[in-house]
């Protein structure tokens, strides 16, 4: 994520009511970026990180804070002590198997169009969705189900239509 979209989204993280449950599809240096905010704000969080790619999964395990759960998706069969592979298949439908509402979504791995879908189902009233890599034309009619606007011009907010 360049720098004006951590800038943008850090806002909206910051400004969720403690306690708060965010999901990410697609982790990264972001990821800790965030947590260590809220940590900072001593805000009492749970954030679901889902990663598909095994590089970026293994430059993070080890440095998110314990209110973190990090999945892996590209691989099957292998676990850690916080963390359980799962086959790629189930990267859209694994959140719905956790029995939780978000108050914040992200959107910045795979399958964005789908998420995006899966995620109507997933936010709580009230709740935010966010969009990386907004400006692709391909995303456009999964965003048409929410109310939203641009805080940059890759990054996207939207929130459920009423």
């Amino acid at each position: 994520m360049d720098k004006n979209c951590i800038l943008a989204l850090g806002a909206e993280v910051r400004s969720l009511k403690s306690p708060c449950k965010i999901l990410e599809w697609g982790a990264g240096g972001s990821t800790l970026y965030y947590t260590a905010q809220l940590e900072k704000e001593c805000k009492d969080y749970e954030w679901h990180s889902l990663e598909y790619n095994r590089k970026w999964f293994d430059k993070l395990y080890g440095k998110v804070t314990e209110k973190t759960s990090l999945h892996l998706f590209d691989y099957g069969g292998w676990t850690r002590d916080f963390c359980t592979a799962r086959p790629m298949d189930e990267y859209v439908s694994f959140p719905s198997q956790l029995g939780l509402k978000f108050d914040m979504i992200i959107i910045d791995g795979r399958k964005r169009r789908r998420c995006l879908l899966e995620a109507k189902k997933l936010l709580k009233k009230g709740g935010l969705i966010i969009l990386h890599d907004a400006q692709r034309h391909y995303y456009k009619c999964a965003m048409e189900e929410f109310r939203g606007r641009y805080l940059t011009p890759k990054l996207w907010k939207g929130t459920l239509r009423k």
